[in-house]
């Protein structure tokens, strides 16, 4: 496939490439035509702003008119580059998901930018920036048609676009998103605090005297000393300034966190095609990703403390690709109800909640205080050595080490269900993961040297797409189990 074979995006993504490429170089021009506004000669400085102004529009130009794309049988194409040119070719088999977002620009064009995921190293391996809406269908038609369920043609994009509406799975009501918003309160606003606890002093130093005169005219004759009178005002101006900084940074987490949950996740809907999932969300930029259930390798249900407490749960679907580089996932449902989970695990064949948990052995509240402590050792022999009286307090500590792995040990649990490996975990919060067994890698059994000492073993289960962070692992286990474990694991897969 050619270059000259292909198609050019859509004329908004000049449009867009030349403003782009005019606000990343603002600041750096700002000066530039400072100077040329003040100079002597203006017949030689205005060329100048023109040649730069031409620069700005010329290279996006040039590369706009030497992009390429084609969509073939079984692969996408994408050939760009100036001076060098550079050839990609993503096969439809590799793709993982179609990721499409439309701005208020986007929107008013009828057009939308493309980003293409597969199970490649970086997050986007293809970007389309921007085409119209119908190639964004013919895109998904030839995908499809490669799959089996439709001919990639123009027609059967067509076709795709005048289908049935795909099935409703969840939509997140506004009051959901608010709540969203509520429960993100961002820590930016705590820094916003401490940071600005440093100026506090300096404003009340400032103000010391006016104090001190004021309370000293107001005195008068009667017998109070102005200066302890002008102690405790500060005291008390310094109390009201920490007192309204912590309530407005508070107010104004609040505030952030609901904006940005209503332009993050206004109107989120998730709907099932019949073999993929389409989740759409957004308020100004309206993004669309596509996840097909045959990519899907884990699901993610995470619950915060306070969302455990209202009985919702993230769920997350964890495939090859994926947004997050801690192991690619896509947020199919920010804030669901135990029925909602069910109806999109149902579509996996798996089951929410398995019935048949078990935890590890009782010596794993050694393992988990142990690495604790393991954690602590360091500075409390720094602290023992700076400060001797402290040694005698080292037994108190051993105290609530062992509460935090009893915890641990409690949260701690797992299951084997409907050709599924489950994993929980967590003290305060949970989290929840769900693994097909099919969808397993390889697994490993582990001995650090704390599980050899008390004779345990951890299972981990390596899945692809999952970072080393958040593969399942299930600890807690004697050899024999683990060993029984990992072979049923694989038998499992190879079913």
């Amino acid at each position: 496939m050619s270059a000259e074979g292909g198609r050019r995006l859509h004329p908004a993504s000049l449009i867009t490439g030349i403003l782009d490429s005019i606000r990343s170089s603002i600041l750096a021009l700002l000066p530039i035509f400072g100077s040329i506004a003040f100079a002597e000669r203006p017949f030689v400085s205005v060329p100048i702003a023109f040649l730069i102004l031409a620069g700005l529009i010329l290279v996006p130009t040039i590369k706009w008119m030497r992009f390429r794309y084609t969509i073939g049988d079984d692969a996408l194409v994408i050939e760009q580059g100036v001076i060098s040119r550079q050839r990609r070719v993503i096969p439809f088999e590799r793709v993982q998901d179609i990721d499409v977002e439309r701005g208020p620009i986007a929107r008013a064009t009828g057009t939308a930018l493309v980003k293409v995921e597969t199970g490649g190293g970086g997050k986007d391996e293809g970007t389309l920036d921007v085409v119209t809406l119908a190639e964004v269908e013919r895109l998904r038609a030839a995908i499809r048609g490669w799959r089996g369920a439709a001919p990639a043609t123009d027609a059967a994009a067509t076709e795709v676009a005048a289908s049935p509406p795909d099935q409703l799975i969840y939509a997140m009501p506004i009051s959901r998103v608010v709540l969203s918003g509520v429960l993100g309160f961002s820590l930016v606003s705590i820094a916003v605090i401490f940071g600005a606890l440093q100026y506090v002093e300096p404003l009340v130093e400032g103000t010391r005297y006016d104090v001190y005169d004021f309370i000293r005219e107001q005195v008068g004759s009667r017998r109070i000393d102005p200066r302890e009178a002008a102690t405790g005002a500060r005291m008390l101006a310094t109390a009201a300034f920490v007192a309204s900084l912590v309530g407005a940074a508070l107010v104004l987490g609040f505030v952030t966190g609901i904006v940005l949950a209503l332009l993050r996740d206004f109107g989120f809907r998730l709907s099932w095609s019949g073999a993929a999932f389409r989740v759409r969300r957004g308020l100004l930029t309206i993004r669309e990703v596509q996840v097909p259930r045959g990519r899907v390798q884990r699901v993610i249900l995470k619950a915060p403390l306070l969302l455990r407490l209202m009985k919702y749960r993230r769920v997350e679907l964890g495939t090859i690709g994926g947004a997050s580089e801690m192991g690619g996932s896509h947020v199919v449902a920010p804030l669901a109800r135990s029925e909602e989970i069910n109806r999109i695990t149902d579509l996996l064949h798996l089951d929410a909640a398995p019935a048949g948990w078990r935890r590890g052995h009782g010596l794993m509240v050694l393992q988990r205080s142990g690495r604790l402590l393991t954690a602590m050792l360091t500075p409390m022999v720094v602290l023992g050595v700076l400060v001797p009286w402290t040694l005698p307090l080292v037994p108190v500590v051993l105290i609530p080490i062992l509460a935090v792995g009893w915890l641990a040990w409690r949260g701690e649990r797992h299951a084997i269900e409907q050709g599924a490996l489950h994993v929980r975990n967590g003290i305060l919060g949970i989290r929840h993961v769900i693994v097909p067994m099919r969808r397993i890698q390889s697994v490993t059994i582990r001995r650090g040297w704390i599980e050899r000492a008390i004779g345990l073993s951890s299972v981990i289960v390596d899945v692809a797409g999952a970072s080393t962070y958040t593969v399942p692992v299930v600890s807690g286990l004697v050899p024999d189990d683990a060993r029984r474990l990992a072979a049923a694991l694989l038998i499992g897969r190879r079913g």
